[in-house]
């Protein structure tokens, strides 16, 4: 530990610790005056607490959390109540606990104060949701055990059950429950070794150009808001949550243009300062012209919806379904216009007016008690009829729906062509926020090795051109190789 200096003891204040210098290298230790054992290492990257005190004679340092996640009075709790002194009455208090205590009784505990148990930070709603969801995979099988009796074997075999019944995805979240509840420790088995959780292959899936350029004009018969928020998501480097709950006080429209997200919503519990290419801030720019005084980014009342309020948008799933299916109608009208002597713009169009008449449809069947509208919305009855016409001209039109396609594709998109461009994975890592470029490397490693592969195709044009010796180098270049367009 670094030598005490009695100048950095003193009662710790949010203000004090915020406002304490970082010296270009190296850390200061901060004690705390009022909490024996409470300290705060400042260096010029982050402020963090730790505890630190003697155990078995041999002084110990134990991690807290990362200020301003993690305030000083709850660093204090923390060291009051949940470091103790003592390793083996605390080890003994757990072994107690975990006998008296069943997983249910845990998870009333977590759901009484859902906090992360390493820094004490608030969950994130998503996270919360995502627990309630795991929590009912977990409650039936193992939610009336004792934690002392949650053995190796016992997670092994909920384990097998929860991949049969729900898939790998909900099993690793619903393992990483268990890990929470538990209190940070997975049970091992006979042979003494931890169970694992299930390993996912990373989504792979984005946009190709023809996927992507009829959602680009789809968009342009959405709503202003809609419009806006779905070009942000493609086109800013952040997460669609931290978009949505932007405030205008968060960007920075300026030259060179920023978009700010504080900690405690960053995904990475550190502040995000990230920067906005000049197209999408002249959109934001016009945005913000269009909407004057507006605190929200996106606010839930300009989306014409029955459900709106004073706050930022929520639910977006409705408006990603109504946009895939603009962009499938953008797709089947291309393809049926030549086949009627007209151009994909001027069939579009046409389907817009069609859908107009849709709707004014259904509001006179909603005011004739006796009527009875046709399945869905005037959208999905005019994609439907789209399909049914493509279909009598001998186009495939299952081909042209925008399957499996999430919102965050678009981010993933985004990412996929920059690395496809020729951007390295350590820009597009720092463009994503990501903290740890293994990340990146395992969505987007395998689109790198385009100009590997582009080398090797001019190579083998070249090598296989010398089976004639009277070809000329000019002669090479036609046997060249040229890979496929999309993916690699």
């Amino acid at each position: 530990m670094p030598a005490a200096d009695p100048a950095t003891r003193f009662p710790f204040t949010e203000a004090r610790i915020r406002g304490w210098p970082a010296l270009p290298t190296g850390r200061t230790r901060l004690r705390d005056a009022t909490c024996p054992g409470l300290a705060c290492y400042v260096t010029p990257e982050a402020r963090t607490f730790y505890f630190y005190g003697k155990a078995n004679g041999r002084p110990v340092e134990v991690r807290l959390g990362g200020w301003p996640a993690l305030t000083v009075e709850k660093a204090r709790e923390l060291v009051k109540a949940k470091v103790a002194p003592n390793p083996a009455a605390a080890a003994e208090a757990r072994r107690a606990r975990r006998g008296a205590h069943t997983l249910s009784d845990a998870w009333a505990a977590l759901e009484a104060n859902p906090t992360r148990r390493r820094d004490g930070a608030p969950l994130r709603p998503a996270t919360w949701r995502s627990y309630q969801a795991a929590w009912d995979h977990l409650k039936p099988h193992l939610g009336a055990r004792l934690l002392a009796d949650i053995t190796g074997e016992a997670v092994a075999t909920l384990r097998g059950t929860l991949l049969r019944k729900v898939g790998p995805a909900q099993t690793r979240r619903a393992l990483a429950l268990l890990v929470v509840l538990l209190g940070g420790r997975m049970p091992r088995d006979s042979s003494g070794r931890a169970i694992q959780k299930p390993t996912i292959e990373p989504r792979r899936r984005f946009m190709d150009a023809a996927e992507l350029g009829a959602l680009l004009r789809g968009l342009e018969a959405e709503p202003p808001l809609w419009r806006v928020f779905w070009l942000c998501c493609l086109l800013a480097p952040l997460r669609r949550g931290n978009l949505a709950r932007a405030r205008w006080t968060d960007l920075n429209l300026d030259h060179p243009a920023r978009w700010t997200v504080a900690a405690e919503d960053a995904k990475g519990r550190k502040l995000l300062a990230m920067p906005i290419a000049e197209p999408l801030a002249r959109i934001l720019r016009d945005w913000r012209r269009q909407n004057p005084g507006a605190e929200w980014v996106f606010p839930a009342g300009l989306t014409g919806g029955p459900r709106t309020g004073t706050g930022p948008i929520v639910s977006v799933q409705h408006s990603w379904a109504r946009a895939l299916l603009m962009a499938e109608a953008v797709r089947l009208c291309d393809s049926i216009a030549p086949c009627e002597g007209s151009d994909g713009r001027t069939r579009f169009h046409a389907f817009l007016a069609d859908l107009d008449r849709l709707r004014g449809e259904a509001l006179r069947l909603a005011w004739d008690r006796q009527g009875r509208a046709g399945p869905g919305s005037p959208l999905q009855r005019g994609v439907s009829l789209l399909r049914e016409r493509a279909t009598a001209l001998g186009i495939d039109a299952a081909s042209l729906a925008m399957r499996d396609l999430t919102p965050h594709d678009l981010r993933r998109t985004a990412a996929s062509w920059a690395v496809q461009s020729g951007a390295s994975l350590a820009v597009v890592a720092a463009s994503l926020g990501h903290a740890d470029t293994r990340v990146t490397e395992a969505h987007y490693g395998h689109l790198s090795d385009d100009p590997v592969r582009r080398m090797l195709a001019d190579n083998a044009g070249r090598l296989l051109a010398t089976v004639n010796p009277a070809d000329s180098p000019d002669m090479s270049r036609k046997s060249r190789i040229t890979p496929p367009e999309g993916r690699p």
